[in-house]
């Protein structure tokens, strides 16, 4: 007797019922990990994203005993080669990579990034990949360390100017930022509202 039965019928509130089976799909999960560590999973399948969702959760209970929140950050289907990108995101993401303690189906595709400007970057360099801009070019495409440095800094600026405070603080900050938005050579304004 089963105690679940699978439907392939999604609820028609969530924002991947349209995604059908079979469709070759790059997607992004944000997962809730153990010691409320945030991580993304970047990957690909050929199954419908709920049903990726379910194998993920089910990997995390057989390895740690715990079902994990698992809530897909992006996911389309890829419209050209989806390994080369999930590779070039792989690439992009390799220095944010983390390798959990016990290994499981699928850990060395998990990336942890900055809690509060993760799922913005995250969701950007998926878009761009998804839309073949070589997100690897770095004459082009912002490095991601960076480009959190900035956003903090801006972030940082922000509430030192809603404050009262020193000039001197905030002319700091601007040279800093300055220094940081040098390291990349053709920062895009928009590129930068988007994280902001």
């Amino acid at each position: 007797m089963a105690f679940f039965q699978r439907s392939n019928q999604l609820d028609s509130n969530t924002s991947y019922s349209n995604v059908k089976e079979d469709t070759n799909i790059v997607y992004v999960l944000k997962i809730k990990h153990l010691d409320d560590k945030y991580v993304y999973k970047i990957g690909v399948t050929s199954r419908s994203i709920a049903d990726r969702v379910v194998e993920v959760t089910r990997d995390y209970f057989h390895k740690y005993r715990f079902f994990p929140w698992v809530k897909p950050i992006r996911f389309s289907k890829a419209r050209e080669n989806k390994f080369k990108i999930e590779a070039m995101l792989h690439r992009y993401f390799k220095r944010k990579k983390y390798v959990p303690a016990t290994r499981f189906d699928g850990s060395d595709e998990l990336f942890k990034l900055d809690i509060v400007h993760g799922d913005a970057l995250v969701k950007r360099a998926y878009d761009d990949a998804m839309d073949g801009i070589d997100i690897e070019d770095e004459d082009v495409y912002p490095d991601p360390d960076i480009l959190l440095s900035i956003v903090k800094i801006l972030k940082y600026k922000e509430e030192l100017e809603d404050e009262d405070t020193l000039s001197l603080d905030i002319d700091t900050l601007d040279r800093l930022l300055s220094y940081e938005v040098d390291k990349v050579r053709k920062v895009n304004e928009e590129w930068l509202d988007g994280l902001v």
